[in-house]
This record gives structure tokens, sequence and C-alpha cells, in this order.
């Protein structure tokens, strides 16, 4: 048969990938991933997909009102054979007990490569916290609203500063910018507030490149085709984006991942990292 992939991405089907957040983003990047020939995966989702989702989702009518973890899991079935998928039905940072959290987060810091998919800041700081554990690569990214353009991001042992310390470099970065001419949206994630407003061309553009972000991070080549670690991406001439697909990368800096590394962000930081990390330690033994 004719090669339709890179040689290098044979290595992906040794690669196991946890997805958190399947929503518009993640049901995306998830079936990329799985067409560029990733067999492992681990989903993590404990919402259902509602009829006013269909219009963004990588999902169809067919799977309305199936937990959006379970349907993905069919999408990738029907994509590919022999695919080891494990589906759970749980909200990282959720309102969930001890030990079924700290047991999830075991699952999700015993893969290869991480990813948020929630654009969820409490998601974002536990995965930080398993991801520094347990020297996990970690990627997320968000669409702004109104489709202006995103952000992706990622954060490599070894070859990038700790995923706190790549955010509190965009943050300073962003902090330099004129004010946005948009509110930051709820994550995708929730059921209460206003919904995001971009249509499935902007969500679909900044999923493409967070894939092609997950994908290099994986595969983690001596010269990577990503020379920094967060990129804002324009989709409209509007803030800081003087045309469509202006990219404008960020430089980030900060500590690394050492065992010894005390860099937990701020006090909301640390308190939302704690739990995760006292339950990773003692509540997930069993």
């Amino acid at each position: 048969a004719t090669r339709r992939l890179p040689v290098e991405y044979e290595s992906l089907q040794q690669t196991k990938f946890a997805i958190i957040g399947l929503g518009s983003i993640g049901s995306k990047i998830t079936v990329s991933l799985a067409r560029a020939g990733v067999c492992n995966f681990v989903l993590v989702d404990d919402d259902v997909l509602s009829a006013e989702n269909i219009c963004r989702n990588e999902l169809s009518w067919a799977s309305v009102g199936v937990h959006k973890a379970e349907a993905v899991r069919e999408a990738l079935n029907l994509i590919a054979p022999n695919l080891s998928i494990e589906v759970h039905l749980h909200r990282v940072a959720g309102q969930e007990s001890s030990i079924a959290a700290a047991k999830r987060l075991n699952e999700i810091g015993g893969c290869d490569v991480i990813g948020d998919a929630t654009a969820n800041p409490k998601v974002f700081v536990t995965l930080a916290a398993v991801a520094k554990a347990k020297g996990r690569t970690l990627w997320w990214g968000e669409v702004y609203a109104g489709g202006i353009g995103g952000l992706i991001a990622r954060a490599r042992p070894g070859r990038d500063p700790n995923p706190l310390a790549v955010r509190d470099s965009i943050n300073r970065y962003l902090e330099t910018l004129p004010p946005a001419p948009f509110k930051e949206a709820a994550g995708y994630d929730v059921e209460d507030g206003q919904p995001l407003v971009a249509d499935d061309a902007d969500i679909t553009h900044i999923a493409s490149a967070l894939t092609r972000l997950a994908l290099d991070s994986a595969l983690n080549p001596e010269h990577s085709n990503f020379p920094y670690s967060a990129y804002l991406i324009g989709l409209r001439g509007i803030w800081v984006f003087e045309q469509p697909f202006d990219t404008r990368p960020i430089s980030v800096e900060g500590e690394g991942w050492t065992e010894n590394c005390q860099d937990l962000g701020s006090d909301d930081d640390r308190l939302a990292a704690a739990p995760a990390l006292i339950g990773m330690i003692g509540g997930g033994k069993s």
C-alpha cells in the first residue's frame, strides 16, 4: 500500500495519549491523532453531547444524548482497528470523591502525553501538577471568543520550563498587549455561562495547529518544528493580529522540572494543585 504518513509516525503506535475534554476542540484533536497513527488513548470527560454542540463538534447527530468520551471512542473505532481506548466519565477538578479523583489522576499520569482541551484554569492547574509529578509532556490550548484567534502551548520535561512556568510566561506576555476585545470565555467543559462564539472553521483551525503541536511533542525530534513553547494564532485582523493567520510566538522562561523545584505559581495554584498531588501520593493507593 502507498504510504500516506511520515515514517517517523510509526513510533506513535507505542505512545499513550490522555485527552481531557472531548468537546469541540478535544473531539477534533483526538480523531486527528488517531488518523495520524496514535493507537492508545485515555479519554476523560463526563459531559453529554447535546444538539447545540453539533455545529462545532467532530461528532454527529447519531451521538446526541451520549457521553462525549464514549461517542468519541466509537468514532475512533471507525477510523482504525485494534485501538486501545480507556474511557472515564469523570470531571477533572470537579466534585468527585478524593479516591476516584486520585485514581483518575494516576491513570492520566501513566500516559506519555497529556492534553488539556478544556480551557478550564482549575483543570489546567491539576493537570500541570500531575505532569510535573510524573514527568509527562502537557499541551493545551484555547479558542478566543469571537473566533478572532487562539492560543496553543506545551511543556516538555527537559526541554521547556514546567507547565505553570510556561503559563506564567504567557500571562506576562499578554499583560504587555493592548486589552483584548473579548471577555475570557468559560471553559469548554462547563454547563453554565455564555457559550463560546466561534464557528466550526475557527475551532478546526486552532485544533489543527494544536494537533500538530501535540504530535511534535510526542515525537520529540531533536529539531522541533515548533521552536517556541507557545503561540498566539490570529484568525481575524483584530486585536494584535494584523491579518488572518498572523502568528505570534511567545518566548517562555522559568523553573524546570526538577523535584526540588518550588515553582507552583500563585497561592491559588498551590491550593488547586495540592489535592491532586496528595491524592496521587496517598489516596490513589488501593
